[in-house]
């Protein structure tokens, strides 16, 4: 009697099962069961990694497939997801973060899929590719710039209190002290923090401004050294406006975004956009101007990389060609508002202080993020050095010093 019971209980479940399997995997997705799912580790959390799995939709209802995001942390990225691969093993099918340093290691090590077949060359620039090119082949595909342009404002403040954007250094300075006049400021400039990198994106921007690309890139391969003299005179002049009150206390970078729409700050230095405080709300309030006279501008970019290792091979393959593709990155523009890797995206496409930013790109060098170019020892110790001297600008010799025993031209590169 029971196993009769249970046959009738289980006869319209064996049915659904078997229907089922008959069904096209196209009406499977129509009625929400996913015919794949793709897993993409990250190191975005909170709003953005939401923003990246809305991006995915687009792809999932175009393919069946499902993609799931998911936060990692640095660290995770750098020790957990390398054991694996050790192993021949990944707990993901897509890697995507902005750390040139480990793509190549991976590559080098045999752990990525070459991705040549899979990237349309031609519209990219060869300035994002080249640091994921290994030996001749692309291991990763550039989908996110994170450009470092330069100071971002209120307009309506800017509007209001008759300040003008600078064009040259002596400019920027009298700025500064007319912004330090003003009612209700509690330093002209606000000063970021997280896990540091704000701090090194201002400090990229003097180093570029005042030294110039050549430096800047030789302080990146190990000609040029952190006590060289051109280097010295950028870290006294950050060091001097830290010390006379210039530079806010570093605070949490979104903290310190919304500051700036509180007009605690007068100009804020931050990666392309911002989203946090009123300006969320206002995106046309968004104001924003390079270093007087740089002769480059540094980004972060975000690359996908595919492990051999992966358990959904070409799955995650077609994801990554839909990702490099004007569709993904069109969408990739609207849902993020940040600038795309493609170089064929519509204009239109982007808010307009992002449209703005593309002349950077077009008329200066484009330079890799220092800190996470060279990563490693480096950009812990960058990070750490730049706390320190916001926070003490009287021991720069002794930042200084740290500095250079640990970037590439210590090493002899």
């Amino acid at each position: 009697m029971r196993f009769s019971n249970h046959l009738r209980l289980l006869g319209p479940v064996v049915g659904l099962a078997l229907l089922l399997s008959f069904l096209p995997a196209a009406q499977l997705y129509a009625r929400g069961v996913p015919e794949e799912e793709v897993t993409v580790s990250t190191q975005w959390g909170g709003d953005d990694l939401e923003d990246l799995q809305e991006w995915s939709l687009f792809y999932t209802e175009e393919s069946g497939v499902e993609i799931s995001f998911r936060s990692a942390g640095e660290e995770e990225f750098r020790s957990t997801i390398p054991l694996g691969f050790e192993a021949g093993q990944s707990a993901t099918d897509i890697l995507a973060h902005p750390w040139i340093e480990l793509h190549e290691r991976f590559a080098r090590e045999g752990h990525l899929l070459a991705l040549d077949d899979l990237i349309d060359e031609d519209q990219f620039s060869e300035a994002v590719l080249e640091p994921v090119r290994v030996d001749g082949s692309i291991y990763a595909i550039p989908y996110r710039i994170a450009l470092k342009p330069g100071f971002f404002y209120k307009q309506s403040f800017f509007a209001e209190h008759g300040l003008e954007v600078p064009e040259t250094y002596d400019e920027f300075l009298s700025l500064l002290d007319e912004i330090r006049e003003i009612p209700g400021i509690e330093h002209p400039i606000g000063s970021g923090n997280g896990d540091g990198w704000p701090l090194t994106d201002v400090t990229e921007g003097f180093i570029l401004g005042f030294a110039g690309a050549n430096v800047f890139q030789g302080l990146i391969d190990g000609t040029v050294s952190f006590t060289d003299p051109e280097v010295v005179e950028v870290m006294e002049e950050i060091a001097r406006l830290i010390d006379e009150g210039y530079f806010s206390e570093a605070r949490e970078w979104q903290t310190q975004a919304e500051e700036l729409w509180n007009e605690s700050y007068g100009i804020y230095w931050n990666h392309n956009t911002i989203h946090h405080g009123g300006f969320a709300d206002n995106p046309d309030e968004i104001g924003f101007f390079p270093f007087p006279d740089t002769q480059g501008v540094t980004a972060a970019i975000t690359y996908a990389a595919i492990p051999k290792y992966a358990d959904n091979l070409e799955e995650a393959k077609a994801f990554v060609q839909w990702i490099q593709s004007q569709d993904g990155q069109t969408r990739f523009a609207e849902v993020r508002g940040e600038l795309a890797a493609r170089l064929d995206v519509p204009e239109e496409t982007y808010p307009a202080h992002i449209a703005d930013q593309q002349f950077l790109v077009e008329e200066t060098q484009l330079l890799p993020d220092l800190d996470d170019f060279i990563g490693g020892e480096f950009l812990e110790a960058f990070r750490d050095q730049l706390k320190l001297l916001r926070a003490e600008p009287g021991r720069l010799d002794e930042v200084i010093e740290n500095l250079s025993e640990v970037a590439p031209a210590a090493a002899g590169n």
